[in-house]
């Protein structure tokens, strides 16, 4: 669900009505993430998407997105699962005694599948015929769930929801969107059923009969023959004399058994397979071209003025140094990289003697003051590397996770680096890698030692 477009990502439209959300219940600090996306771009729409890029990094709601990426897949397999288990669990019902009601297994297999396709195919047609687009698909099923079930663990999991609802709306995505999902999932299960039922009819011998009590013989003998003609086309056989005793003919059993196959591909899979090569197609070509934010929209429209009062202060031509910046040294002189130094003690040597000397070197104790004249200097610069050092025998906690999430949109690459200390707990160092992936923060490498560290900056400097 990330398409590449112009200058843009669906993900950055989708954090971006995000963040909207979140500030409806009041304003964001977003004084650092104004002045850097001002200095960055300036296209509006592309100065609102990266205040918001940045913003949802340091509010989390970036790396809660890619959570729901992985929670995605996994649904989707649960997904599978189910469709798949449903469908052998009932071949195996109906198989039991190796006797098996074609008739029902064929409507079983194709029936509500494709009133399903059918009821797609309307919408897609004449776009907009139902209020909610999409509603009752998988996608949708989907994204409703991982919205629930994630909403226990971070109350800003709603906006998610509601943002990617207003992006596939705002841009008539839902029925296109949604539907390729659901497409996916009946390609995949459609694909296990044929394998399921060409491993049962090749390596197990079944009695293959009709059983009806309302339809005539002739009716169902006319609706085999008229849903055969179009398997018939790619080499499969129609049943000619329907069985309708306890026993047909192994040939019998052969023919039929060959036709429920080929109305499973033809009826099954190849409808699925075009209605998602047609949703891929009219996704790629709406988000050729970039998708758009209503910029006359009030919300939008405010920050916009921001913007403009900012472009025409000094503050972007010359930046003015703060009272307190003589704690921090100039960057002018960096070579791309920034050693860090956080809440490390008084007896912790920092930077370590190993790592090169011609880095901008600093060291906070984590005070907000400190943090906010740091971010106000790298802001400025914008280094290609930080390392920043934390104790390896402290416990990491909210603050720290916080700190990371600010330094990020800062720069290209960042590095946590253990640092030993005169404590003796040598569990610690992977409880910060542990730490990490609990805070959606494994994108951050992790440094164990100097040698890490030195190899590191080997890697992103090659």
């Amino acid at each position: 669900m990330i398409f590449k477009l112009n200058g843009a990502h669906f993900q950055d439209i989708v954090l971006t009505h995000a963040i909207r959300r979140i500030e409806s219940n009041g304003a964001l600090d977003d004084h650092d993430a104004l002045r850097l996306a001002a200095a960055k771009f300036t296209d509006p729409q592309e100065r609102l998407i990266e205040r918001a890029r940045i913003l949802s990094h340091t509010d989390g709601m970036a790396q809660e997105l890619q959570t729901w990426y992985r929670y995605r897949l996994l649904a989707t397999i649960a997904l599978v699962l189910l469709a798949y288990l449903i469908s052998t669990g009932m071949l195996d019902l109906f198989g039991r005694d190796k006797t098996i009601n074609t008739a029902l297994v064929f409507f079983t297999i194709l029936l509500i599948p494709l009133v399903m396709l059918v009821v797609w195919m309307i919408s897609a047609v004449f776009n907009g015929l139902f209020t909610n687009q999409g509603s009752l698909s998988a996608g949708n099923l989907v994204l409703n769930t991982i919205g629930k079930w994630r909403q226990k663990y971070d109350k800003n999991s709603i906006h998610l929801v509601e943002a990617i609802r207003d992006t596939v709306q705002r841009n008539g995505l839902a029925i296109w969107l949604f539907g390729e999902y659901s497409h996916r999932i009946w390609i995949i299960t459609y694909s296990l059923v044929l394998l399921t039922l060409l491993k049962l009819f090749f390596l197990q011998s079944f009695n293959l009969v009709w059983e009806t009590t309302i339809l005539s013989s002739e009716s169902l003998n006319d609706l085999v023959q008229a849903s055969g003609w179009l398997p018939s086309q790619f080499g499969f056989s129609i049943p000619t004399d329907l069985t309708f005793d306890v026993v047909s003919s192994p040939a019998q059993s052969r023919t039929t058994a060959l036709w429920l196959i080929g109305c499973t591909l033809i009826y099954g899979l190849l409808p699925r397979v075009i209605a998602f090569l047609v949703s891929r197609y009219v996704l790629t070509k709406r988000l050729g071209s970039q998708l758009k934010l209503d910029l006359t929209d009030i919300y939008f429209a405010k920050i916009l003025n921001r913007f403009e009062k900012l472009d025409t202060s000094e503050v972007l031509d010359t930046p003015l140094p703060r009272k307190d910046d003589a704690s921090v040294p100039s960057l002018s002189a960096r070579k791309g990289l920034a050693l860090i130094g956080f809440e490390l003690s008084q007896d912790q040597r920092w930077p370590p003697a190993e790592i090169t000397p011609n880095a901008w070197v600093n060291k906070i104790s984590g005070a907000l003051d400190e943090i906010d004249t740091l971010k106000h200097a790298l802001t400025v610069s914008q280094p290609k590397l930080i390392v920043v050092g934390v104790d390896a025998a402290a416990s990491p906690d909210r603050g720290a996770a916080q700190f990371l999430r600010a330094l990020q949109p800062l720069t290209h690459h960042i590095a946590l680096l253990m640092i030993d200390s005169n404590r003796q707990d040598h569990g610690k160092p992977r409880r910060w890698e542990h730490w990490q992936k609990e805070n959606d923060l494994q994108h951050i490498a992790f440094l164990a030692n100097v040698a890490d560290a030195q190899k590191w900056l080997q890697d992103k400097n090659d």
